[in-house]
């Protein structure tokens, strides 16, 4: 039997996170980290970045973007407006942290940092930059969803992997994950092909008072459909999952 080939190659991204630890912030860590995630970009934005120049080096915010940056949350970025000042990033981890660890955040940070390992390799790989950037509340939520999904589970195995010594079963649980995370991917495209059927869509659309469904919200889904029916990454691995799926039907209807 011919071996699949994976649409993606994980070992990167483990290796960006390698050194994951479970942290347990404050609510002024927490709130630096999302002041921090978004910040656009500064330089277009001079008026602002005057204002809070004072603020942002205060002792109070350097003393907690120095906690953070210990953590490996967070680095410096050197300003090129002003010597001395102090200005952030997330790092990986950072990114990591805020997908797992929160429910609901702004698509700033999918745009922002779309260059980065852990989403060009659980996000990007199977989404163009513009479907993300177009998707609708739905579809977005289904999307964070996936991505907390992916980090809790990478989190809870690399937590497993630390609390041991063997290189064997390090291999042996990353490749595991590597497996996970394609099988996390496969579920996504299987829900969003569902979803995005005409029947769920209409099964889904809000009534009004009258009972009458809101032609907008229709037409806002179809065109979300429009662009991920045009997503060639999308549609290869929506095509992987329908080729497995079908050879495990036909399988499983053989041994009757």
């Amino acid at each position: 039997m011919e071996e699949r080939r994976n649409l993606v190659d994980y070992t990167n991204y483990l290796g960006e996170l390698s050194k994951y630890r479970k942290l347990a912030l404050s609510e002024q860590d927490k709130g630096l980290l999302f002041r921090i995630m978004n910040d656009l970009d500064i330089s277009s934005q001079l008026g602002s970045y005057l204002k809070f120049r004072d603020k942002d080096n205060s002792p109070e915010i350097q003393t907690l973007a120095t906690r953070l940056i210990n953590y490996g949350l967070i680095e410096e970025r050197k300003s090129r407006l002003f010597r001395g000042l102090r200005k952030y990033k997330l790092t990986s981890l950072g990114i990591f942290h805020i997908l797992y660890e929160t429910s609901s955040y702004s698509p700033i940070l999918l745009k922002k940092y779309r260059d980065n390992i852990v989403l060009q390799t659980i996000l990007y790989s199977f989404f163009e930059e513009e479907t993300v950037n177009s998707a609708t509340a739905r579809l977005y939520g289904v999307i964070t969803d996936y991505l907390r999904q992916c980090c809790k589970r990478t989190a809870a195995i690399m937590e497993d992997i630390h609390s041991s010594s063997s290189d064997e079963y390090e291999k042996e649980m990353t490749k595991n994950l590597a497996l996970e995370l394609e099988w996390n991917a496969n579920s996504l495209a299987f829900k969003i092909a569902i979803i995005y059927t005409e029947s769920n869509i209409m099964a889904s659309n809000p009534k009004s008072e009258s009972g009458d469904a809101s032609f907008t919200y229709f037409e806002l889904e179809h065109r979300m459909k429009e662009i991920l029916s045009k997503d060639k990454k999308f549609i290869l691995l929506l095509n992987k999952v329908k080729d497995e799926f079908g050879e495990g039907c036909r399988e499983l209807d053989e041994m009757k």
